[in-house]
């Protein structure tokens, strides 16, 4: 006994470093406390820190929800805290169902979210919400999910708004190129490896650059991580709307 919970306490230290989070058995949305409150203040946008917590024998969860604040930008401000509050509920959702469905729970599964705000610059506003889940076996994986704004005409960005018409083409060609100059990618590719991008495919701005990824375990292996490409100037360039 003594073994699985140093087990289950050390996965939760591997998880949760660098982010003080406080586990309690309410299911609810509220405020963490004052002074874990994250409030990140740019030109325009405050964000805070919400937290989502429960735990019981089978599971934590530990969902650090981001809540954005606009000045006089009150239709896109909502449209971004639901849109990122139904992903939170839904993948914490998901999550329970599929605990539910395990047939052996060795040790407690874990659901966490964090968020990343990569960019505010040049009229963009770009976030991430980095999840991570666990279930009891070998392999912690970790999902980004983005969202992209530009506070002029465009609203809600695509890759197309950013490249024009020619993106797919333009993408693929750097994507193919940047792994077949890197040892360290064409050694970790599974499968089939990149087949290309599409309407859906992800991605964030930070810095003034573009940056594109794709799900862990869908271009390379586990070991690699989260496959992200940054995307040279001489293709994007944030000053330039391609729209």
């Amino acid at each position: 006994m003594k073994s699985k919970i140093i087990i289950v306490l050390s996965l939760l230290l591997i998880l949760l470093s660098g982010c003080k989070k406080e586990i309690s058995n309410q299911n609810q949305i509220s405020p963490s406390p004052t002074d874990n409150m994250v409030e990140e203040f740019t030109q325009k946008i405050l964000v805070r820190s919400k937290a989502m917590v429960e735990e019981t024998k089978e599971y934590i969860v530990a969902m650090d929800i981001p809540s954005i604040t606009i000045p006089d930008g009150e239709e896109v401000q909502e449209e971004i805290n639901q849109v990122i509050l139904d992903l939170s509920s839904l993948s914490v959702e998901k999550f329970k169902e599929k605990v539910a469905d395990l047939e052996e729970k060795v040790n407690q599964s874990y659901i966490g979210m964090d968020y990343e705000v990569t960019t505010e610059e040049y009229g963009f506003f770009s976030i991430s919400l980095l999840i991570n889940d666990y279930y009891g076996e070998d392999e912690v994986m970790t999902y980004r999910r983005s969202f992209n704004y530009h506070f002029g005409d465009l609203g809600e960005l695509s890759l197309k708004d950013l490249l024009g018409e020619d993106y797919i083409m333009l993408l693929n060609n750097e994507i193919k190129t940047q792994i077949d100059l890197s040892p360290e990618m064409k050694s970790a590719v599974i499968n089939r490896g990149f087949t290309g991008i599409d309407d859906n495919t992800r991605f964030y701005l930070k810095e003034g650059k573009l940056v594109v990824y794709f799900e862990r375990k869908s271009i390379f292996n586990y070991d690699y991580g989260i496959p992200a490409f940054e995307i040279p100037t001489s293709i994007y360039n944030p000053y330039s709307l391609k729209n």
